[in-house]
């Protein structure tokens, strides 16, 4: 099973783990780490995911997403024509800048499942991957 993971849930561990929500999303983010580790998951990493976490302000959180994404099976590649087209279609379609090239990025690379803490990217998302919270993933391997 091929996974794509939104810079957001490599982060959730430096949020308010006194949020329920938070505190379950990092411990399903731990869950996720360890079947990516134990080759049951496949990590994909984009350039994306290298620009976004270049601009975090915090080094923590910037090191700890490059740690995790050194576990990934793919190395980042320069965007083809499909995928622009791909990401210009979706930034047109109310998707913000960085959402639209991730998940450009995890369709060109064929992920089976987008991992992310944003509402908001599942409700508007149509299109092969199945967009999901990391709790909810969790919940539901079988």
């Amino acid at each position: 099973m091929r996974l794509y993971l939104d810079n957001c849930l490599f982060n959730r561990p430096f949020d308010d783990l006194e949020q329920p929500r938070i505190w379950f999303e990092t411990l399903s983010l731990s869950f996720i780490l360890s079947l990516i580790e134990f080759g049951e998951a496949e990590l994909l990493h984009s350039v994306m995911h290298d620009i976004e976490n270049r601009r975090n302000v915090d080094s923590r959180r910037r090191l700890w997403t490059r740690a995790c994404l050194q576990r990934s099976v793919t190395q980042p590649f320069a965007p083809d024509d499909v995928t622009i087209a791909r990401a210009d279609y979706l930034r047109n379609n109310g998707f913000r800048f960085q959402d639209a090239w991730h998940l450009a990025f995890a369709e060109k690379m064929g992920a089976d499942y987008f991992l992310t803490c944003d509402d908001g990217i599942s409700k508007r998302y149509s299109g092969p991957m199945k967009i999901v919270n990391p709790t909810t993933f969790i919940s539901n391997l079988r």
